[in-house]
């Protein structure tokens, strides 16, 4: 007996927003206390780390801005299609 399926296996969230967003916040709140405990005990290596744990914020920063831009300009170039194809269709 022959029986097929099709169906999409695709499990990839559509954005990546609220990961980014979770990412950001947690590493955020790691950094202030890390830099707050390596302040308060003089430690230069906690504060060396809070700093690099800064610069991987500042990543995913940078991470989230350049893929909220390619979801724009995808938005973008849609509209201008659809706006050419509509008064090319006029003509």
């Amino acid at each position: 007996m022959n029986h097929d399926h099709h169906h999409s296996h695709d499990h990839a969230p559509g954005n990546y927003n609220h990961a980014f967003a979770i990412g950001i916040v947690l590493n955020t709140v790691f950094v202030a206390i890390e830099a707050f405990y390596g302040w308060r005990v003089n430690s230069l290596a906690l504060l060396a780390d809070a700093g690099h744990n800064l610069s991987d914020v500042a990543g995913l920063v940078l991470a989230w801005g350049g893929a909220l831009l390619i979801t724009l300009s995808v938005l973008i170039l849609n509209v201008v299609a659809r706006v050419f194809l509509r008064e090319k269709n006029r003509v």
